[in-house]
């Protein structure tokens, strides 16, 4: 969902329907950045092995998420343009590696860079996590990062007011990890966003340039009739693999998606 700057908590309904029963899972939440982390169960772990595994993951994260932070706010302010700005912007050369990220997706997409920030850090922490575990789902604010050893399903959630909410999904086949999936809703969060779809997703390898495209994308679905020609424009950004538009009751997609509808429970 793009916008970590708000210190509004959302109720994050999608997340009962992202727990896979092959992961454990943990939440760590730091200043904006609230993630919903799930990695690969090791087998034959008693419970309290398992405890305290989880213990320790939640920890190291937590510390891994402080530090990634630590660099992006020790950035934006020295640079207070890097936060507000609309429009994507160059960065100086001793920028940390997830400001050159936001910076080069924003670029791409003809966003500002914060639009990348949510699929930016779920990138960085799910690398942190990588080396560790063969499965690995890292979720911040509707925007996803996978590593998987075996394809995935995804669900779109799309607010209350759109009858397609929960009833389509995206297949990820395991070819495809490590991938990010995205979402912009212009109705649900409290993201900025100058449209008003109901749900952009948007798959790509990089899943900074995955939530910048998200946002660049949503931003100009104001009705049905503009889920084409959003589409169209999104599809021309270089690095995007896949979209899915909701707007109301109807949906556009284009790329490479497999939709599964309706939604297997």
């Amino acid at each position: 969902m793009t916008s970590e700057s708000g210190s509004d908590y959302v109720t994050r309904f999608y997340r009962d329907d992202l727990a896979a029963q092959d992961l454990i899972y943990v939440r760590v939440a730091v200043g904006e950045s609230d993630l919903l982390i799930g990695v690969s169960a090791q087998r034959g772990l008693d419970p309290n092995e398992g405890a305290l595994v989880l213990s320790r993951l939640r920890e190291e994260t937590a510390e891994e998420l402080v530090r990634v932070r630590r660099g992006l706010k020790a950035y934006m302010y020295r640079y207070p343009a890097f936060r507000s700005s609309l429009v994507p912007l160059e960065v100086e050369p001793e920028a940390p590696p997830l400001v050159r990220e936001m910076a080069d997706a924003a670029a791409k997409a003809g966003v500002g860079p914060m639009a990348a920030v949510a699929g930016a850090i779920a990138q960085a922490i799910g690398r942190f996590l990588m080396s560790r575990f063969e499965d690995v789902v890292v979720e911040n604010g509707g925007d996803v990062f996978l590593q998987s050893s075996r394809s995935r399903v995804i669900g779109i959630y799309a607010g209350r007011e759109s009858r397609l909410s929960g009833k389509l999904a995206i297949r990820l086949d395991k070819d495809r990890f490590p991938v990010g999936v995205c979402t912009s809703a212009g109705t649900v969060g409290p993201s900025l966003s100058f449209g008003s779809s109901d749900a952009t997703t948007v798959i790509a390898k990089d899943a900074a340039l995955a939530d910048a495209a998200a946002t660049a994308v949503g931003n100009r679905v104001v009705s049905e009739r503009d889920i084409g020609s959003a589409i169209e424009f999104g599809s021309r950004i270089p690095g995007v693999e896949g979209i899915v538009v909701v707007k109301g009751d109807k949906f556009g997609t284009w790329g490479r998606v497999e939709l599964v509808y309706p939604r297997p429970a």
